[in-house]
């Protein structure tokens, strides 16, 4: 059985009337869990989207540290 708005040709969520005028200015965090280990031992991973430019930047993690890879992304030095 599929769910009745996998056919809906309406958007389900309301569209944002807020645009970004430079770069940096909004960005978009995402964690997720990878279902394989990478070599290295990675099995998290977080991304970054500037809502500007839609550059997206990708970190690996060993463990769900997103406030550690936040802080390395604000200040890299």
């Amino acid at each position: 059985m599929t769910c009745h708005l996998a056919k809906s040709r309406i958007c389900t969520f309301s569209l944002v009337e807020y645009h970004t005028v430079s770069p940096y200015e909004l960005m978009h965090l995402d964690v997720r869990q990878s279902p394989v280990l990478s070599r290295k031992g990675f099995n998290y991973y977080v991304l970054f989207i500037d809502d500007f430019s839609h550059f997206t930047w990708i970190s690996p993690m060993k463990q769900n540290q997103k406030s550690t890879i936040f802080l390395q992304f604000q200040d890299p030095s």
